[in-house]
C-alpha cells in the first residue's frame, strides 16, 4: 500500500526545463505588472487594470500546462462595465 494521499500520487512531476519556463514567465509577468502600474500611476496609460502582483506564478504555471489541444475561455467580470 502507498501511504501518500491520492492527490500526491496523481500530481505530475515537472521536469527542470518546465520549472525554468514557469520561472521565466512569472518574472516576465512581474516586470509587466511593475511597468503597467508605473504607467498608470504617472497618467501615461489610462485603463482598467487587474493587479496580479504576488500571484504571477498562477498564470505562469497554468500556461506551461496547456497543450495545442486545449481551449481557453477568459471572463473579465466588472472590467467591461457589466457584472
Amino acid at each position: 500500500m502507498d501511504d501518500q494521499p491520492e492527490h500526491a500520487r496523481s500530481t505530475p512531476h515537472l521536469d527542470p526545463a518546465s520549472q525554468i519556463a514557469i520561472h521565466r514567465r512569472a518574472a516576465l509577468l512581474k516586470a509587466n505588472d511593475k511597468h503597467s502600474r508605473k504607467m498608470i500611476r504617472t497618467d501615461r496609460l489610462v485603463m482598467p487594470y487587474y493587479n496580479y502582483r504576488a500571484r504571477e506564478i498562477i498564470p505562469a504555471a497554468f500556461c506551461q500546462s496547456l497543450t495545442v489541444d486545449d481551449y481557453l475561455v477568459t471572463i473579465y467580470r466588472g472590467i467591461h462595465g457589466r457584472d
